[in-house]
């Protein structure tokens, strides 16, 4: 499939989310919606056919927000989809300069690039993501020599064999607000005729709504070899489980549109840095059936 393709038949999946999108910019600036909903981020990466690994989060943070409200008196959301923002689309955040190494020396704040692993952390969750990427890279090219302070010969490979996003591309502080939205959504009367055509009740219909209408259709247009959740919380919304004694990695399958696709999940709960060579392993395990 050519990438104008691909991007094509993005575009007709992403419209789905319109109404709730055009809804939330509308009313942006009334007190329920004003200054928890921070605009909208769907994909987080490039968009790829057959990536090896799609990892997914629940939904976006406010970095994006915070830098484009620098005051208090602005409420700017920013729109990060393809008919919005293609240059979003062009890399993923984990590989750009200063996201996961940085510190300040001599006065100053010095950048550095991920691969530079024996520079201080600047963000432990993209330093880790980085860290299992190189598991895996190191263990499907086991005679490959790496150095801590040099872009590995697989550097390509590993930035265009994955994709990231999440089950809600709607932008808050931290996902109870992102419940807090659903709730309120569920109230508008200007939403009524759209959540009735879709059977729309509860906030749990609501999320399925984005997760059947929008995610899995994405994943059956890139289809992925392994989808990887970033948390229990991502786990357990995507795969529609209620058990809560899940194990610290968890391994499924997902039927989607005829097409059983692998799944992992991992918690994100307390110093998960032990799990990373076991979430590794599972992740090449996946691949190389």
């Amino acid at each position: 499939m050519t990438q104008k393709l691909l991007e094509t038949e993005y575009q007709k999946i992403e419209n789905n989310l319109q109404p709730i999108i055009e809804f939330l910019e509308k009313n942006k600036e009334k007190d329920t919606y004003n200054q928890k909903y921070k605009g909208i981020t769907t994909m987080l990466s490039p968009l790829k056919y057959r990536p090896d690994i799609l990892f997914l989060g629940i939904n976006p943070g406010p970095g994006a927000y915070r830098e484009q409200n620098q005051t208090t008196n602005t409420n700017i959301t920013p729109l990060k989809m393809l008919n919005k923002n293609e240059e979003h689309f062009k890399q993923l955040d984990w590989f750009k300069k200063n996201t996961s190494r940085g510190a300040k020396k001599n006065g100053h704040w010095e950048a550095y690039d991920w691969f530079q692993r024996d520079k201080p952390i600047n963000n432990i969750f993209p330093s880790r993501m980085i860290d299992i990427l190189y598991n895996v890279a190191e263990l499907k090219h086991p005679d490959s020599v790496v150095k801590d302070n040099e872009e590995p010969s697989w550097s390509n490979e590993i930035q265009e064999k994955i994709v990231v996003t999440n089950l809600y591309p709607i932008v808050t502080d931290d996902t109870s607000v992102l419940s807090k939205i659903f709730t309120s959504l569920l109230k508008e009367k200007d939403l009524k005729p759209f959540f009735k055509k879709y059977n729309i009740k509860s906030n749990w219909d609501l999320r399925l709504y984005f997760i059947t209408h929008y995610l899995d259709n994405i994943i059956s247009l890139i289809k992925p070899k392994v989808i990887v959740c970033m948390g229990h919380t991502s786990y357990k919304d995507f795969t529609y489980t209620k058990q809560t004694n899940l194990d610290k990695i968890i391994e499924t399958t997902k039927k989607i549109n005829n097409d059983d696709y692998k799944v992992i999940g991992f918690t994100r709960s307390g110093n998960w840095f032990s799990l990373i060579e076991e979430i590794s392993n599972s992740i090449f395990n996946k691949l190389k059936i």
